[in-house]
């Protein structure tokens, strides 16, 4: 059997018909997002991992993961040379861009976070924030509240959020946005040097989703395996794979339509 990874490049390598003529695997791919998608002893895991495995068993999908960087994953899925974009929050300016499946993936508390001995606070109005240095990871969305005041915030972007706690340690910013499992994963791996505190209340409570190209390839099997994550999330499944990360999901008593309204 070709290795995982190497069927993915070779997909990459011959484009469409090379896909096609490998037998058409949805071809996944994502950034490290900690609990979501990551390697764990040179393998892609995680709770999307999980998902795709699970939906595979049950509907014969056929399936590829790949691991890029954030922007080159939501390049690939733009352009129609790979399938499947694992975690994205849903945005105007993305959905016009790429097909959000109906279904969330996983839940993430966005806060603004600071350093544990600030007296920096907000109320929820991104125009309380225009004096201070503001630190977002590349690529990243807060909501569409933070994509309508964004050119009046003094904002500074950096390629990974550990880059972007590394300037909140050395006193060069004075607020990062982050999701609560990521800034959990990261206090445990830099300390002692970062001690923070998140101010509430939070940014926004905001989905990350599958999605898709505007014109995919194979419909009919993006169709089934958004039905099939559908089931899941109904079921109870999808929280209790959810709860193996360590990791919160709606259960099958949700309110769904009202649920999925309120998301950001």
């Amino acid at each position: 059997m070709i290795p995982l990874k190497t069927r993915l490049s070779l997909l990459l390598l011959l484009g469409l018909d090379g896909a096609a003529a490998l037998g058409a695997p949805l071809r996944f791919v994502g950034a490290e997002f900690p609990f979501i998608l990551e390697y764990r002893e040179g393998k892609p895991a995680g709770l999307a991992v999980s998902v795709i495995r699970d939906i595979a068993e049950h509907t014969g999908l056929d399936y590829t993961i790949s691991i890029v960087p954030w922007a080159r994953a939501q390049a690939l899925v733009e352009s129609g040379r790979a399938d499947v974009l694992i975690g994205p929050y849903r945005t105007k300016e993305r959905e016009a861009r790429m097909t959000f499946m109906r279904w969330p993936l996983y839940i993430d508390t966005l806060s603004w976070y600071a350093l544990k001995e600030s007296r920096y606070t907000w109320s929820g109005k991104f125009s309380e924030l225009g004096h201070l240095r503001l630190g977002v990871t590349r690529a990243w969305t807060l909501g569409q509240s933070y994509e309508a005041s964004k050119r009046r915030l003094q904002i500074e972007t950096a390629d990974t959020m550990e880059q972007n706690f590394g300037k909140l340690a050395l006193g060069r910013l004075d607020l990062v946005a982050c999701n609560e499992r990521t800034a959990r994963f990261l206090v445990k791996r830099m300390q002692p040097r970062l001690e923070i505190q998140a101010l509430k209340p939070p940014i926004s409570h905001i989905g990350g989703y599958f999605a898709h190209p505007r014109a995919p390839v194979d419909a009919d099997s993006l169709a089934r395996f958004e039905t099939a994550l559908g089931e899941l999330a109904r079921s109870g499944r999808l929280q209790a794979l959810s709860r193996l990360e360590g990791l919160d999901y709606p259960g099958p008593r949700t309110k769904w339509a009202e649920y999925l309204a309120g998301l950001s």
